[in-house]
């Protein structure tokens, strides 16, 4: 015999109100869209050329949907009057492509003096990979794919 409704435990897994409820149809292999971004871009076609200017302003519609419905309540409102992809790239490489000072200076203090003292040698190669890794996450990348831009 069931116990009654008000004894059942619901896990969170099973309870679809939760934030852990996985649905059956999730999956890591699930795909979003058939074609990955990439940092390429074809650039805004006159509108005399209207055989492919329509084609362009669908797909930039499109992607712009994708990026729209992919971020934050926040950010959606900074970025939701944008015209192209390419205006909402830029707002949030400027927005997030900021360097922090202090920081960068702590992880550059911290790695100078790091020693291995009494930890294991794999102990001491994880703090030193984990922060040159996140100090790497601050230098700027290169731009022009040419390497003539400050970037790194």
């Amino acid at each position: 015999m069931d116990p009654p409704a008000s004894n059942r435990v619901v896990y969170p897994l099973d309870d679809r109100s939760s934030h852990y409820f996985i649905h059956h149809s999730d999956n890591l292999g699930f795909i979003l869209v058939s074609q990955l971004l990439n940092d390429g871009s074809i650039p805004k076609l006159a509108f005399i050329d209207v055989v492919n200017h329509n084609p362009w302003t669908r797909n930039n519609k499109v992607v712009i949907s994708l990026i729209l419905n992919s971020v934050s309540k926040e950010i959606f409102m900074s970025i939701m009057f944008s015209e192209s992809v390419k205006d909402i790239w830029e707002n949030l490489k400027v927005r997030y492509q900021q360097s922090n000072g202090p920081r960068i200076f702590h992880i550059r203090r911290v790695i100078v003096n790091l020693s291995q003292n009494h930890d294991p040698i794999g102990v001491y190669f994880t703090k030193l990979k984990s922060l040159t890794e996140e100090l790497d996450n601050f230098r700027p990348r290169c731009s022009c794919q040419k390497c003539t831009c400050t970037g790194v």
